[in-house]
C-alpha cells in the first residue's frame, strides 16, 4: 500500500491508518454447527483469533453475521460489524468490514486458524505499507491471513456479483486490471515462521477437529526450536516506513572528561555495574541484529567507550565478520594506547574536538588534556585509520574558532563537522549556546565558497573553496528524521529509538537468559513505536530521558 511519508503526521493517525480485523463469519455448513464458539484450552476460537490480532494492532474489528449475539462471548476491545450479506464467505466480509471502517486498509485473519503465528502477522502488517493486497500462496491465493486496502473494494464487488467468485480471480484482477501491488507469500516463504501446514491449518470438517487438537498448545509455534527455521534477514521498519539499518551501543557510562553539555546540572548517577551489559551479551546482539535484522554499521559510544575492559576481545571478535563496518565515537584521549586494536580491528574513528584553545578546553571538560587528544588525532592520521572530526558549536565559547578548527582539518585532510548543540539536559543555557548551521555557514562564505557535495549518514557534506570538507549535522535547524535510520542501546541495555524520547526499553530480560526469539519479536515491536521526530516530540512537550552521557549520541 503506497502510504505517504508520515514524517510529521500525528502518532495516532499513523497507527489508524491499519486495523486488525477477525473474520467470524457465520455457522459453517460442513462442520455442521458454529464452529465460533469451539473451546481449545478453555477458550473458544473467537477469543483465540481476537487475541492474537490484539497483540498486532491497538484498533480491532470483528465481522460477523447477523445472527451474532454480542451477548455470546466478550469483545469489549473489539468493534463488531455485520456481514452486509450472509453466506458468502470472506470476501464479503472482508468487504464488508472495508466499507465500514475508517482505516486504509486491515489485516484479516479467520477465526479458525488458532496457531498462526504472530510473527506472521508483524510482518504482514509492516509489508502492507507498501502493498494494496497481500496474501499466502500454495497453487492459488488463499484469502486468508491477508492485507486488504480500501482500492479492492469495487474489485471485491464485481466479484461477489459475478456467478462464481474466486480469491484467485481477485488477485488476477487486482494485478492486471487495476495495477495495483499485490505481494503473494509462498509457502517456502511462510515456511521461516513456522511449520505453514500446522499455523495455517482451520476447521473445515469435524474431521479437522482431532488434528487441530495435537497441534494447538495455545504457544507461538515458531518459538519451538526444534521445529523451526530462524527468520533472518527482516528488514526492521517503523510505522513512519524507515529501515533500521544503524546500531549504535554505548559500552558505559563513565568518561574521563566532564563536558558541561554532557553532564547534567543536577548531577550524575552512574548505572549499578551489575546492571551493565557484559561484553559477551554486547557481542551476542551485534551477531543477533546482524543475523537476524540484517544491520552491518555498528558504532560504539559511551560516555568514553576506550574506557571499557575487555574491548579488546570485542573488537577483534567482531572484527571477523563479514561485510560489518565497525566505528567508534571518542573524547581521543585514550587513542594512543588503544591504537593497536582499532588498526587490527579495522574499526573508523569519530574524534570529539570542540576546541584548539588549551584553557578553552580545560572550560569545556574540567580537564587540561587537550594535547592528548591532539596527539591521538595525528597517531590515527599516521596509522591510516579512517577518521572524522566532531565540534559541538558553542555560541560564546568555540565559535569564535570556526576557521581555526577548518584549517586544523584541511591540513591534516580529514572532514570536520559541526555540530548544532541539542536540548539534552547538559549543565547549559540552550538558547544562549546554541548556534545555527545557517549562521555557522554565513561567517564561512565571507571568505570561502561552500559547494554541496553529498549526505553522509545524518551530516551534509559541503568542499569550501580553500579545499577543506566540512560537515553540518544540524538536528535543531534540519531535523533528518524523516530519514533517520538509528536505534541505540544504552550501556544498561535499553533500546533508545530516539534520542529525543522519554521511553526506552529495557532488553535484558531476553539476554539473562538469553531467548533469542522472544528477543526477536520484542525488538520489532518496539521499533515500531519509534517517534517520527524531534519536531513532533517538541510539539506533544515530551523531555528526552537520557543525558548524552548516558545516550552515547
Amino acid at each position: 500500500m503506497s502510504f505517504p511519508n508520515y514524517y510529521g503526521l500525528e502518532r495516532n493517525r499513523v497507527l489508524e491508518m491499519i486495523a486488525g480485523l477477525v473474520v467470524a463469519g457465520g455457522k459453517s455448513k460442513r462442520f455442521g454447527s458454529d464452529k465460533r464458539f469451539y473451546k481449545l484450552s478453555e477458550k473458544t476460537l473467537t477469543e483465540i483469533a481476537c487475541e492474537k490480532i490484539s497483540k498486532v494492532f491497538r484498533k480491532n474489528y470483528i465481522v460477523v453475521d447477523k445472527n451474532f449475539s454480542e451477548n455470546q462471548i466478550d469483545l469489549d476491545r473489539f468493534t463488531i460489524l455485520r456481514d452486509l450479506e450472509d453466506g458468502k464467505g470472506p470476501l464479503m466480509g472482508i468487504y464488508s468490514a472495508l466499507s465500514q471502517i475508517p482505516e486504509e486498509g486491515c489485516l484479516v485473519i479467520p477465526v479458525d486458524m488458532p496457531n498462526l503465528s504472530i510473527s506472521l502477522l508483524e510482518y504482514i502488517n509492516e509489508q502492507a505499507r507498501l502493498f494494496d493486497l497481500i496474501v499466502s500462496y500454495r497453487e492459488k491465493a488463499l484469502p486468508l491471513p491477508g492485507f486488504y486496502s480500501k482500492k479492492l473494494l469495487p474489485l471485491i464487488r464485481s466479484i461477489l456479483e459475478s456467478e462464481s467468485f474466486s480469491m484467485q480471480s481477485l488477485v488476477n484482477q487486482a494485478e492486471k486490471e487495476a495495477q495495483l501491488k499485490v505481494l503473494k507469500l509462498s509457502f517456502d516463504f511462510i515456511a521461516k515462521f513456522g511449520d505453514p501446514g500446522k499455523f495455517l491449518l482451520n476447521i473445515n470438517r469435524k474431521e479437522d477437529i482431532h488434528e487441530l487438537e495435537s497441534n494447538f498448545d495455545g504457544k507461538e509455534k515458531h518459538k519451538n526450536k526444534t521445529n523451526t527455521t530462524k527468520i533472518t534477514n527482516i528488514k526492521l521498519q517503523d510505522l513512519c516506513g524507515r529501515n533500521v539499518e544503524h546500531l549504535r551501543i554505548s559500552l558505559t557510562d563513565r568518561c574521563n572528561l566532564k563536558c558541561f553539555y554532557c553532564i547534567p546540572r543536577y548531577g550524575f548517577n552512574f548505572f549499578e555495574r551489575s546492571n551493565i551489559l557484559s561484553i559477551e551479551e554486547i557481542e551476542y546482539l551485534v551477531r543477533f541484529f546482524y543475523d537476524r535484522f540484517g544491520i552491518r554499521k555498528i558504532r560504539f559510544t559511551g560516555g568514553e567507550p576506550l574506557l571499557r575492559r575487555g574491548i579488546e576481545t570485542l573488537f577483534l571478535s567482531l572484527s571477523q565478520i563479514e561485510d560489518l563496518s565497525l566505528h567508534i565515537t571518542t573524547n581521543g584521549i585514550l587513542i594512543e594506547d588503544k591504537i593497536e586494536i582499532l588498526k587490527s580491528a579495522g574499526i573508523k574513528v569519530n574524534v570529539s574536538l570542540d576546541t584548539l584553545n588549551p584553557d578553552k578546553f580545560k572550560e569545556i571538560t574540567r580537564l587540561d588534556l587537550l594535547r592528548k587528544v591532539i596527539k591521538g588525532i595525528d597517531i590515527l592520521i599516521e596509522n591510516k585509520i579512517p577518521i572524522k572530526l566532531n565540534t559541538v558549536a558553542l555560541k560564546e565559547i568555540n565559535d569564535n574558532e570556526i576557521f581555526d578548527l577548518i584549517d586544523f582539518a584541511r591540513k591534516r585532510e580529514i572532514v570536520l563537522r559541526f555540530i548544532e548543540l541539542m536540548p539534552l539536559n547538559g549543565e547549559y543555557n540552550h538558547e544562549r549556546n546554541f548556534i545555527s548551521e545557517e549562521e555557522i555557514k554565513e561567517r564561512i562564505s565571507k571568505l570561502y565558497a561552500l559547494e554541496f557535495l553529498d549526505v553522509e549518514g545524518a551530516a551534509r557534506i559541503y568542499k569550501l573553496s580553500n579545499g577543506a570538507k566540512v560537515g553540518f549535522i544540524s538536528t535543531i535547524s534540519y531535523p533528518g528524521c524523516q530519514d533517520c535510520s538509528r536505534i541505540r542501546i544504552t550501556a544498561d541495555g535499553r533500546i533508545v529509538t530516539c534520542m529525543f524520547d522519554s521511553n526506552s526499553y529495557s532488553i535484558k530480560k531476553f539476554l539473562r537468559p538469553i531467548n533469542e526469539e522472544e528477543l526477536f519479536e520484542f525488538i520489532r515491536r518496539v521499533i515500531l513505536k519509534k517517534p517520527p521526530g524531534y519536531l513532533y516530540l517538541k510539539r506533544k512537550g515530551v523531555n528526552p530521558l537520557y543525558t548524552m552521557r548516558k545516550l552515547g549520541g
